[in-house]
């Protein structure tokens, strides 16, 4: 069966829910985003771009969801921790892939050539808006050869760094080294 078109999400059926949960055994709110979308060969995967609008904060999420193809809704559980910050939240961005890996971006702005962005504004109890902390007078940088008896330029680096976050906790940490060519190298835990 040959794909002619991309899938369509329904102008219009955006909507939010607000529900409390428990989420590895702490409280917190649920943002439930559903909306209509269809297509004529079936929908493999849907995406939805979560982001707020709060002052000094920037963030957005991509959080997959869950397509109902008896009733052509796909929907989205974002979780709101009680540290992220009070905002509006709103979908940003819609991403549909259908069974023949054709994809459909929808966009919600204020501009007239996107969808009408919509927001729900959801108050937290802690919200963090202050970023994490490096302790720059605590890098350690230790490097040894990984050939010793025949060096060949391979280096194992280790790098002891100290961090903290005041209410949210440390996540992901990104760090870049470059090499004596130039050539950028990242790693994250």
């Amino acid at each position: 069966m040959e794909d002619l078109h991309a899938a369509q999400y329904e102008s219009g059926s955006l909507n939010y829910e607000i529900t409390d949960t428990i989420l590895e055994g702490r409280q917190c709110q649920n943002l439930k985003i559903t909306c209509k979308v269809k297509d004529d060969v079936g929908i493999q995967s849907v995406q939805a771009r979560v982001a707020s609008d709060a002052a000094g904060f920037s963030q957005s999420v991509d959080y997959y969801g869950k397509y109902n193809p008896k009733t052509q809704v796909a929907e989205f559980n974002f979780p709101i921790k009680e540290f992220l910050p009070t905002a509006n939240y709103y979908i940003s961005g819609l991403f549909i892939e259908d069974f023949a890996g054709t994809n459909t971006s929808v966009w919600f702005s204020e501009s007239p050539q996107h969808e009408p962005v919509k927001k729900i504004f959801i108050q937290t109890s802690n919200p963090d808006t202050v970023h994490a902390e490096i302790d720059l007078n605590r890098i350690y940088v230790y490097a040894e050869p990984t050939h010793p008896e025949a060096p060949d330029g391979e280096t194992k680096v280790t790098v002891n760094f100290y961090a903290r976050d005041n209410i949210s906790g440390l996540g992901t940490c990104q760090y870049y080294f470059i090499d004596p060519q130039g050539i950028r190298h990242g790693n994250y835990y």
